[in-house]
C-alpha cells in the first residue's frame, strides 16, 4: 500500500483515539454540568416538600441522567465503530486497486508460476488442476513449463492468482484469498478497537 502507511495509520488511530477521548470528556462535562444544574434547579422546587419527595425527584433526575448518557455514550461508540468500519473499507479497498494494478506488471507472471509451484508442492503434481481468472489464461504456457498440470478458467478469483486441485484437496492462494485472510489480522493488529 504505497499511499497508507503503517505510520499514517498508526497516526490517524491515535488521532481517532483521542478524537474519541475528548468526545467521552465532552459529554462527561456535559452531563456533570447537566447533573448540577438540575440538581440544583430540583432542591429549590422541592425544598419545601418532605423528604420523601426530595429523594424522589433526586432519583427521577439520576436516572434521567443515566439514560441520558447511556444514550450519549451508546452514539459514541456506534460514531466510533463506523468510522473504523470506513477505514478498514478504504484501507482494503485501496489494497484491492494495487493487486489489480500488480497483475498488470511484468511481475505477475513469475507471480503466478512461484505459486504454482508452490501449490504443486503442497498437493503434488500428478492430476494436479489450475483455476484461473479467463484474463489469465495467457500465462498458462509459461506456468506449464514448470508445473505439469491442467488449466481451468475460475470466475469467483476476481483480483487474479491461482487455486489448485488435486483430487478433493484444494489449495487457494489467490490475490482475493491473500487479502481476504489479512482482514481479521487487521481488525486485531490495527488498533482501531471499540471500547
Amino acid at each position: 500500500m504505497n499511499n497508507i502507511t503503517e505510520k499514517n495509520v498508526r497516526e490517524f488511530i491515535d488521532a481517532m483515539n483521542r478524537d474519541a477521548l475528548e468526545e467521552v470528556n465532552k459529554i462527561k462535562t456535559e452531563t456533570k454540568e447537566f447533573n448540577e444544574r438540575e440538581y440544583k434547579e430540583s432542591k429549590k422546587r422541592i425544598k419545601s416538600d418532605s423528604e420523601h419527595e426530595k429523594q424522589y425527584e433526586i432519583t427521577k433526575i439520576k436516572t434521567q441522567t443515566n439514560r441520558e448518557i447511556s444514550r450519549l455514550v451508546s452514539e459514541s461508540r456506534k460514531e466510533v465503530a463506523d468510522k473504523r468500519n470506513n477505514i478498514t473499507k478504504q484501507v482494503f479497498s485501496e489494497a484491492e486497486n494495487e493487486l489489480a494494478a500488480f497483475t498488470k506488471t511484468e511481475k505477475y507472471a513469475d507471480f503466478l508460476s512461484m505459486s504454482a509451484a508452490k501449490i504443486k508442492s503442497a498437493l503434488g503434481e500428478d492430476n494436479l488442476t489450475l483455476f484461473l481468472r479467463e484474463e489469465d489464461m495467457k500465462y498458462c504456457e509459461k506456468i506449464a513449463e514448470e508445473t505439469k498440470c491442467t488449466f481451468e478458467i475460475d470466475n469467483t478469483i476476481r483480483i487474479g492468482g491461482l487455486k489448485g486441485k488435486r483430487g478433493n484437496t484444494v489449495a487457494d492462494d489467490s490475490l482475493d484469498e491473500r487479502l481476504e485472510s489479512q482482514l481479521e489480522w487487521f481488525k486485531a493488529n490495527s488498533g482501531l478497537t471499540v471500547r
